[in-house]
């Protein structure tokens, strides 16, 4: 979101934009982001590195549960950015308050296609170029830390989500010449969680861990 104003959530000045940086999972799969960098690097060693690591890290029985969650949670199929419900996980300040915050889509954008996984960019602007397409922008508050732990990432909050505005995109051509300039601005861009407010700032290990690594993203593609 352009054109904000208020102190930047890094203390560099004035914020230069609100990043919502949304995936299709409501909870982190991880409590904390030391577990899952341990998970990612046992991964990359093979399968018998990450079965190892299972077995010692959550037991002979939690192993392989935690195995089949993981499984079950990057194995379902995604229906497009028109059509799915899109997460923040983990939460972010909202003034005094801590909240966390989902992207709920229209039923107007249409369901989802069979082989809209094929292309999702090409559904998406395929969409786009029959009509409007429009979501909800909602926020879901902190009750207490035992039921909606700030440092624990991977507990899904019970408390009810409400709205707060509605993002609209009109209807447009993406493959126009302006269409191709927003997508080349856009692939230039930089999209950070703490690219925002101070009254909007991140919280959370996971989001402190956040900090580190998307800067690190944005210095190896030359963006930083």
């Amino acid at each position: 979101m352009l054109g904000v104003e208020g102190d930047s959530a890094l203390g560099n000045g004035p914020a230069r934009s609100q990043d919502f940086t949304l995936i299709n999972q409501e909870a982190f799969a991880f409590p904390k982001s030391d577990e899952f960098v341990d998970f990612v690097v046992a991964a990359a060693g093979g399968g018998g590195s990450l079965l190892k690591f299972l077995f010692k890290r959550y037991g002979v029985f939690g192993g392989p549960l935690r195995m089949l969650k993981l499984i079950k949670s990057v194995g379902r199929p995604f229906g497009g950015f028109a059509t799915e419900t899109l997460f923040s996980a983990v939460p972010m300040a909202c003034g005094p308050y801590a909240v966390r915050v989902r992207l709920v889509p229209a039923g107007a954008n249409g369901a989802a296609t069979k082989g809209a996984n094929a292309d999702w960019g090409a559904d998406f602007s395929a969409r786009l170029a029959k009509h409007h397409l429009q979501w909800d922008l909602q926020v879901q508050p902190f009750v207490s830390e035992a039921l909606t732990p700030i440092e624990d990432a991977s507990v899904n909050w019970p408390s009810p989500y409400t709205t707060v505005a509605r993002l609209s995109l009109p209807r447009q051509d993406t493959a126009s010449a302006k269409g191709q300039e927003l997508a080349a601005e856009a692939e230039a861009g930089v999209f950070d969680p703490w690219q925002a407010l101070a009254a909007h700032r991140p919280l959370g290990d996971v989001q402190r861990a956040r900090k580190v690594v998307y800067f690190e993203s944005q210095k190896g593609r030359g963006a930083a």
